[in-house]
């Protein structure tokens, strides 16, 4: 048997722990043991830890089982300002666009405001000039192509194939694309349209 005080020296301690910063118990009904904790004190009683033939824990639970507490979290970061209005600048009050890669005309929940020239590249006064920065793409396929650099647009307005595909699967997706004209290709656009093409071509 082991004594409460040596209890309170293996097992961790802060405010979802059973006890506090003090190692003094929590004032509460439950607190989770963690695996580790579990696995301490059984070390510290010279008991073995079950054995999991099926790939599970301590507890019983397979390894595809999220062992963490909420799902859901607080973070901090940035946040693209001005998205809403270039999304609402591309598609100008229609509910239905055109994908600017592949043409399908598609409603606007699967049509996706995306920055030709890598947005994170851009300064910021690109990034302020809708005319030039962004063209709707769908995200049935045509945004994670251009956004990966599979797929980039050539001085013709055309798509031309990008960097290789690692699979079938993805050159034979790029291969449907490959020649049709851009519906977002311009003069305003052709720069940033190429600055994607060097960035991408460089990287691979």
């Amino acid at each position: 048997m082991l004594h409460y005080t040596r209890v309170a020296q293996l097992i961790r301690v802060g405010d979802s722990a059973p006890l506090n910063i003090n190692r003094v118990p929590q004032q509460k009904y439950l607190s989770a043991l963690s695996e580790e904790d579990g696995l301490a004190l059984l070390a510290e009683l010279d008991l073995p830890a079950p054995a999991t033939t099926d790939g599970g824990s301590l507890f019983g639970r397979p390894d595809d089982f999220w062992k963490g507490e909420d799902t859901d979290a607080v973070s901090l970061g940035n946040v693209r300002q001005e998205q809403e209005y270039l999304r609402r600048h591309l598609l100008r009050g229609r509910v239905t666009a055109a994908c600017s890669i592949c043409g399908e005309e598609l409603p606007q929940q699967l049509l996706i405001a995306a920055h030709i020239k890598p947005r994170r590249d851009c300064t910021e006064q690109e990034r302020k000039d809708f005319r030039s920065v962004a063209m709707l793409v769908c995200s049935l396929g045509c945004d994670a192509l251009f956004g990966w650099g599979y797929i980039t647009v050539n001085a013709e307005g055309r798509v031309r194939r990008g960097i290789s595909a690692e699979t079938k699967d993805v050159e034979a997706a790029v291969d449907l694309l490959i020649g049709r004209p851009c519906g977002a290709y311009n003069a305003h656009t052709a720069p940033n349209f190429a600055a994607h093409s060097d960035l991408h071509l460089a990287r691979s």
